[in-house]
């Protein structure tokens, strides 16, 4: 059997449920805090206390989850973008193109695709670091909660559209490199997550007296037995990745943990990964 009919032979008999350690934070009975560089290629968690924990993670493949009940979704989505670098084409026609999927997909009324563009670069890459890129991120974790969710869409909406209707925040999520991937990304059924797993941390980005760095909250999941997590294996760059970061109805799931993974199911065939994510806002 020659080479690539082997590797494709191996594609095909890997396992559906890989083992894999994942960074979850350290529970700890103080708030830790974390300094940023911008733009930098680092571990922008490097002061968080950490706990290494190996996990089950599902293939989703041939599943049908649900943003509102597991916290995220799957959908075949066709775009143009081929280069996560082209910073004008993310903002103009690649936003254009997610607005109307976000307004198709939700059935939303009104829809804002946000200039927070998150373009990750696997460090295998030829080109690593690439010019306004970030390796993709190393720690469980979701981006907002009760509080930092209406504060953020807060920047777009008036006070009384937040009041009087329902609104979400989604990452937009597409990978650009061919399957199948040395990283990509793994989710946490949001059924799984409860209050108790989650541990704040403020985060000062800049450089300089503390006073003077921009400060973010960021949250972060401690362990536990209860988490189920999965991923869709071999993304294409014609699917789209709806992830729910936050929701103001609290009758549907929203705390959609997730993190990066080194899949070793991939083999020597792996493609080092170039992913883009974009925040949208659904109101309805």
């Amino acid at each position: 059997m020659k080479g690539c009919e082997m590797a494709a032979q191996r594609l095909k008999t890997r396992p559906q449920i890989v083992e894999v350690p994942l960074l979850y934070q350290e529970r700890v009975n103080y708030r830790p805090q974390s300094f940023v560089k911008p733009d930098s290629h680092d571990d922008d968690y490097a002061n968080i206390p950490k706990n290494l924990v190996t996990v089950p993670i599902h293939n989703l493949r041939g599943r049908n989850p649900d943003y509102d009940v597991e916290g995220f979704a799957i959908y075949p989505h066709k775009s143009k973008l081929r280069d996560i670098r082209d910073r004008p084409f993310l903002e103009g026609e690649y936003s254009r193109e997610l607005h109307q999927a976000l307004l198709d997909i939700t059935g939303c009324r009104r829809a804002i695709i946000t200039k927070n563009i998150a373009a990750r670069l696997s460090p295998l890459a030829k080109d690593f670091p690439g010019e306004r890129t970030m390796i993709p991120s190393p720690v469980v974790h979701a981006d907002y909660n009760e509080r930092t969710g209406p504060a953020a869409v807060a920047r777009y909406v008036s006070p009384g559209e937040l009041k009087d209707h329902r609104f979400a925040i989604f990452s937009l999520w597409r990978v650009i490199s061919d399957p199948p991937q040395d990283n990509t990304i793994c989710l946490c059924d949001a059924r799984t997550v409860s209050e108790e797993d989650r541990q704040y941390v403020d985060v000062y980005i800049g450089t300089g007296p503390i006073e003077n760095r921009r400060k973010m909250e960021f949250t972060g999941y401690t362990y536990s037995p209860n988490h189920l997590w999965g991923y869709f294996r071999d993304m294409r760059r014609d699917e789209l990745l709806f992830i729910k970061l936050y929701d103001s109805d609290d009758s549907k799931s929203w705390r959609g943990a997730h993190t990066g993974f080194e899949d070793p199911s991939a083999g020597p065939a792996m493609v080092p990964r170039e992913s883009v994510d974009i925040r949208g806002i659904a109101i309805w």
